[in-house]
């Protein structure tokens, strides 16, 4: 008799699924009929981390509940994997920590890296035949998180290496080896063949192959000899050089022709084409049939409607056929460039950089643009025409509200707010994405803007440039994620007394951006006021104006501030003075200009500014004054080591130092004052691990060179993990 809802087995199993282990334990004990379904959720995953006592349970309760269970995790010991034995051996469908045998003909088998040993080598064996992954991961590493740099290596049964080898030479089945933590000697590998033909994904570490740029070569002639087969294998023929080349036996040929031996290497492959530039890609799309599909999606994966107009001119049938490989859109200004993008395969964008126009159908195309990807979208930045003309004074207050009156009668001047709204717009329902959104000379309503910030929960970074908030509003809706915001002075506090400030949108405000774009003072109480009441956690800001417009911001309006950026060449002595008034809080001190895509990875020395060079020594105050200073980022300014050498750097918790020294001006030099900097640092951690001076060949402490002081200068700084000095960033290893 179903006397309540709860008495219909089918409703009673599907709620069991979403139950905790604590829940199931309550409702198993309220009737016999509610035994079986609970008792599935207890028992489904056991855990010997979380639940150790599950070891000690006596022999015939794990008997008469182990076919209940599907995943064991941790399970290292061997009293763990007794108790698991007693389970039943087709009990156990999935073993993500896998120790010994556990199931019959396991196909893929994951553990702890740190947890391997003979025993367990062994009873991974004993599944060879039907073996087809082995992931060995430490504790920090992850599938899921790429990471372009060299992963740290574990000391971890490295004494018997050898014994990881049997894995590859005995299992015929096997596609998947991921040894990330490992590091495999080439003399072990090369003693005996790896029968694993079918191998597709390889992460492994050889020993001396240990540099960013060995590896690249190892891949390089890896390729290349991919390429000579294909050419082999389709007919064609073979350089007659290419025969006769010297046998080599460095380490990057030796492991390239150990790649060589496994034709189905595709994840290997699907690796190397997120680092390859479009020009590559191109070529390995023409190598084979199955490369296509990994190097296309690199060709059509960014597409700049400036620095490749041909996109424009595409046919449609092209696009469509390519259109849902394409993720970012940056400088869609023409007409020519929106109607490509208007292809309806063009639908899982994550970047779009795009801008409308006064013709009405550029408009709508660009608002179906951004409705038809807004469940992918991530950044979108959207902007109109600058009514500007070349003429124009950007402090006529006349000439500024003939813009403003000329931006308002135009049509495609106005957000059109649904587009960016996934439950008003297009998308019907959807979560939005959007993280970071910026609009540019363009018009929005206050419940516009509160319709957007509503409809977009992930946003966190929001610039309003040249953009005017036009209306009265009838909604308030404080965006908790926003984190940044950039919009000019005028946008935020030139408003009317009954409407409320811009910054009380945002309540969790931390860092603020804004300009000075018209003249005039404004009011100093009412910032205050509104900074103080709506985001009491802003202390990080960016200033663009005039430097009497940087100096009156920090010195009448802004207390404590951690973080100053600025544009370089607005630093003067009034400038230096207002920063070192927050010496006190300073934090990081950053500026930009004169490189508008500055690259501190870049291969090239940076040309420096002449801008301030007469006054440099006044710039010596700020890490002399600031003692909680981690991050100093004067990029273009050249500092000279007389004066660095007068005073005490006091900010001994730098992380960050990004500068120019006069007469280190050459890659040559800037590489031999990271190297003795470098051996430095390893000469520190010696000493702190040891207890004991270290003495090293290099250490000259009366060495006078260039090189040498600015390498003792660094020294000084503990914390120090990042240095730039015109030419790559630098870490201490």
């Amino acid at each position: 008799m179903e006397t309540t809802p709860f008495d219909i087995p089918e409703l009673r199993h599907r709620i069991s699924l979403f139950s905790t282990v604590k829940d199931a334990l309550r409702c198993a004990l309220v009737s016999k009929a509610w035994t079986d379904n609970y008792l599935s959720v207890i028992w489904f995953k056991i855990n010997f981390d979380v639940q150790p006592w599950f070891a000690g349970l006596p022999p015939d309760i794990v008997a008469k509940h182990g076919h209940r269970i599907r995943i064991v995790n941790n399970a290292k010991l061997l009293y763990q994997v007794t108790a698991i034995a007693n389970a039943g051996r087709r009990a156990v469908t999935t073993i993500p920590m896998f120790c010994t045998r556990v199931a019959e003909n396991l196909t893929e088998v994951a553990f702890g890296y740190e947890h391997t040993s003979i025993e367990m080598i062994l009873a991974v064996l004993l599944h060879k035949a039907s073996l087809r992954g082995v992931i060995l991961l430490s504790k920090n590493q992850s599938l899921r998180r790429p990471n372009h740099n060299l992963p740290p290596l574990l000391d971890h049964f490295k004494d018997s290496s050898q014994f990881l080898q049997l894995i590859p030479r005995t299992c015929p089945r096997l596609e998947k080896l991921i040894l990330p933590a490992h590091e495999m000697n080439m003399n072990e590998v090369n003693m005996g063949e790896w029968a694993c033909k079918d191998l597709r994904a390889l992460h492994i570490r050889v020993k001396d192959l240990d540099t960013e740029d060995k590896i690249p070569k190892t891949i390089a002639l890896w390729r290349k000899g991919c390429w000579r087969r294909w050419q082999k294998k389709a007919g064609a023929p073979i350089p007659v050089e290419a025969n006769q080349e010297p046998m080599d036996n460095s380490i990057e040929a030796r492991v390239a022709r150990h790649l060589l031996k496994f034709e189905k290497l595709w994840s290997l492959i699907r690796r190397i084409s997120r680092f390859v530039a479009v020009p590559d890609a191109v070529s390995c799309s023409l190598v084979a049939k199955s490369w296509t599909n990994d190097f296309t999606s690199v060709i059509w994966f960014k597409v700049d409607c400036t620095r490749l107009p041909r996109f424009c001119i595409l046919p449609q049938h092209i696009i469509a056929k390519h259109g849902h490989r394409i993720r970012i859109v940056n400088n869609a200004s023409s007409f020519a460039a929106v109607s490509a993008l208007a292809n309806a395969a063009i639908d899982q964008l994550r970047e779009l950089h795009i801008e409308t126009a006064s013709r009405a159908i550029q408009h709508v195309l660009v608002y179906e643009i951004v409705s038809r990807n807004i469940r992918t979208l991530q950044d979108i930045h959207l902007s109109a025409v600058n009514l500007e003309g070349p003429d124009d004074d950007e402090d006529d207050d006349d000439e500024n509200s003939n813009i403003y009156h000329r931006k308002y009668a135009s049509f495609a001047h106005h957000v059109f707010v649904p587009a960016l709204a996934p439950f008003l717009g297009a998308a019907g329902g959807s979560v939005s994405r959007l993280s970071t959104l910026t609009i540019k000379n363009m018009i929005l309503t206050r419940d516009g803007l509160a319709a957007i910030l509503q409809a977009n929960p992930l946003l966190s970074e929001l610039s309003l440039v040249r953009t005017n908030i036009v209306g009265k509003r009838t909604q308030l809706f404080r965006h908790r994620g926003v984190k940044q915001l950039n919009a000019s002075m005028d946008t935020l506090f030139r408003h009317d007394a009954a409407d409320p400030a811009l910054l009380s949108y945002f309540p969790s405000l931390t860092y603020l951006g804004t300009s000075q774009e018209l003249s005039g003072l404004f009011p100093t109480a009412q910032i205050k006021e509104d900074i103080a009441r709506h985001c009491p956690g802003l202390s990080a800001y960016g200033l663009n104006g005039p430097p009497h417009f940087i100096s009156y911001f920090c010195g009448q309006i802004l207390r404590n501030i951690t973080e100053l950026t600025y544009e370089y060449g607005r630093t003067s002595i009034e400038t230096i003075t207002a920063i070192l008034l927050h010496q006190a809080s300073l934090k990081r001190l950053m500026i930009y200009g004169g490189f508008p895509d500055m690259d501190f990875d870049a291969d090239d020395v940076v040309a420096v500014s002449d801008h301030f060079q007469h006054s440099s020594q006044l710039l010596q105050l700020i890490p002399r004054g600031c003692m909680r200073l981690e991050v100093l980022n004067l990029y273009l300014h050249e500092m000279n080591m007389d004066e660095i050498e007068m005073g005490t750097w006091v900010c001994k918790d730098l992380k960050v130092l990004q500068i120019r020294i006069k007469g280190l001006d050459t890659k040559a030099k800037i590489h031999r004052a990271i190297e003795l900097w470098r051996k430095g640092c390893r000469r520190r951690s010696q000493e702190k691990a040891t207890g004991t001076m270290v003495v090293m060949e290099t250490q000259n402490e009366t060495d006078l060179s260039m090189e040498s002081r600015v390498a003792r200068h660094l020294l000084q700084f503990d914390k120090l993990d990042s240095v730039w000095l015109g030419h790559r960033r630098w870490g201490p290893v």
